[in-house]
């Protein structure tokens, strides 16, 4: 639970650990006073006070902070840029639910304010150590181009997921074909096929928000940013059309495995079908011979090999029907 702060002056140094007192000044200042970026972390009570005592921000957008967003939006104030982004947690990749992460990013004429609350961000952890090697290309450009990076960071966490979701569902596929399908195989698709459907409830939507941000005027952003936006919708299509394969592949999968469960159900029916064939003849034959009239009326009743005849007989009646499916190519 921690606040940390990153300042690069006009004279292009650095600092860190920032007081209350201090980032307001440079807020003041402007853009000639440098570049202030400030992440919040599992930030406390008295911590999140300081969204409206320094930066300012609109009730909703505090609001928007300290509460779970399920989906991605972005808001102008005019004084600044509000952007709520969703990312997924790797932690929870192929479990039951696949869980999420949010980022809430604001931007001002010389300010970047992160928030996230669900635990460490990639995207943030990589812009932090840029910025401890080169502080200068992180933070020398403005507060646009360090938005551009976070935004553009979380979108390329994507991949890795997705790269694991399509070994996993190359790995159901493959024991789908084999013919085996087990409990275990289908619970697994099933898994696969909850994490795409919620990575596509989070993509979508990213996508058309970034549609949003670069078809609609946002002064803040300037054209020179713009053109770096471009690439990150570029990403979000090819996310969003992996995740459509995906979903094709799962819903094949599937159906492969219907269909493998529907053959081997099948092959099972076969085998009952057969032993019944087989014990028909001999339960008609001893149903026969077990009616309640008198012995004269049965025939090979007093014969004495009159047992070993019947049930002789219906030991090649059953073989004889065994040969008759083997020629039929049944069995």
């Amino acid at each position: 639970m921690a606040v940390h702060s990153y300042y690069l002056d006009s004279d292009r140094r650095l600092a860190t650990g920032l007081d209350a007192e201090r980032m307001c000044e440079v807020i003041t200042r402007g853009p000639s006073a440098g570049t202030l970026w400030v992440d919040f972390d599992n930030p406390t009570a008295e911590e999140i006070d300081l969204l409206d005592e320094v930066f300012a921000l609109h009730p909703l957008t505090i609001e928007d902070c300290t509460n779970f967003n399920k989906y991605p939006k972005v808001e102008d104030f005019g004084r600044y840029l509000f952007m709520v982004l969703l990312a997924p947690n790797p932690a929870t990749l192929l479990n039951d639910e696949l869980a999420a992460v949010e980022l809430d990013v604001c931007m001002g004429a010389n300010w970047v304010m992160t928030y996230h609350t669900g635990g460490e961000l990639a995207c943030v952890t990589r812009a932090v150590g840029a910025l401890r090697r080169n502080s200068a290309n992180v933070l020398g450009k403005g507060p646009a181009f360090l938005y551009h990076r976070l935004i553009d960071g979380l979108v390329d966490d994507y991949f890795p997921l997705l790269d694991v979701l399509d070994r996993e569902t190359e790995a159901v596929e493959d024991s789908f074909l084999g013919g085996h399908p087990s409990h275990e195989s289908f619970a697994r698709i099933m898994a696969l096929k909850r994490n795409v459907l919620h990575l596509r409830r989070i993509v979508l939507p990213h996508r058309e928000m970034i549609g949003r941000v670069l078809h609609e005027d946002y002064p803040l952003l300037g054209e020179g940013v713009l053109a770096y936006f471009r690439d990150v919708a570029d990403h979000l299509a090819r996310i969003a059309d992996q995740i459509e394969l995906n979903r094709e592949t799962i819903y094949e999968a599937s159906q492969m495995y219907n269909s493998a469960l529907a053959q081997r159900t099948n092959e099972i029916m076969r085998v009952f079908t057969v032993v019944a064939a087989m014990m028909m003849f001999p339960t008609v034959i001893a149903s026969i011979w077990g009616m309640n009239f008198e012995p004269k009326y049965s025939p090979l009743y007093y014969h004495p090999w009159g047992f070993y005849l019947v049930v002789g007989i219906m030991a090649l009646l059953a073989v004889g029907l065994i040969w008759f499916f083997r020629r039929k190519k049944w069995v």
